[in-house]
């Protein structure tokens, strides 16, 4: 499952059999259809926001395959990131790789995920080895090629973030960037911090303190993403007075009662 991302109709068809097993239990005898008590949406739910903390298969299936696109983009297996970019990414980053073309099935899966990494990853300046154009190192580096002041003929363009700073200094040069840059990229540049470390910079999820991307840790972001409001009424619903006491004992934390829906 860390290979490839299956398809929705394939996963909801393993659900299926989930939820029949859940429901109904080994019956060989019986073949009727068993009765749904609850929506398997709200069971998928975590326990905070009053689900039972059932995996969502195909949630599952995306972190995994995430996770191991953070490995790819980390580095953490040079052998198997060196391969991958011979092949499809030979002059550019990881981040700026096409998303179409001819190829197998686990960079198509890769490819189909990369986005929630670019919005959920930031480097971390240490070095300044960073590419001021291909890496994700501050707020519009997608798109920072288009802040450039014309023309730039006299010069060559900074190409690593550390080519920004001030020699020894390690302070961003501001008569450069504001020469090089339009206003709006000069502001996003001059809020990155530089980290006092003489290590490479690194690259860190936003969703987690050691900035790791584990599988836990993606998993936890994507449910947080597909959690929806339970209803306002019927057996499913949380009155005022018990979600307060949910939230004082910290069964539930005040970030996600907002999601949920009070009943009366």
């Amino acid at each position: 499952m860390q290979n490839i991302l299956f398809s929705r109709s394939f996963t909801e068809k393993t659900n299926s059999i989930l939820r029949r097993f859940w429901w109904q239990g080994v019956q060989v005898e019986d073949s009727s259809k068993p009765f749904y008590f609850r929506s398997w949406d709200d069971i998928y739910q975590p326990k905070c926001v009053g689900g039972l903390g059932i995996r969502n298969l195909y949630t599952v299936n995306k972190s995994l395959v995430l996770h191991s696109a953070w490995l790819i983009v980390s580095n953490k297996d040079p052998f198997l990131s060196s391969v991958l970019k011979a092949k499809y990414f030979p002059n550019t980053s990881f981040w700026r790789a096409a998303c179409h073309g001819t190829r197998f099935a686990f960079w198509s899966s890769v490819m189909q995920v990369k986005h929630h990494l670019q919005e959920q990853c930031v480097v971390q300046i240490h070095q300044g080895n960073s590419n001021i154009w291909t890496d994700p190192w501050c707020e519009n580096w997608e798109n920072i090629h288009t802040h450039l002041k014309n023309p730039h003929i006299h010069r060559q363009l900074p190409n690593l973030v550390s080519d920004l700073w001030n020699q020894k200094q390690s302070s961003w040069n501001r008569i450069l960037i504001n020469s090089t840059f339009q206003h709006q990229a000069v502001d996003s540049i001059l809020q990155v911090h530089k980290v006092s470390s003489s290590s490479v910079d690194q690259l860190c999820w936003k969703h987690s303190i050691q900035g790791t991307c584990s599988t836990k840790e993606v998993y936890k972001y994507l449910s947080i993403q597909n959690t929806h409001s339970l209803p306002s009424h019927g057996p499913s619903s949380i009155s005022s007075a018990a979600l307060s006491i949910l939230i004082g004992s910290g069964i539930i934390k005040p970030c996600l009662a907002s999601k949920l829906s009070v009943g009366d």
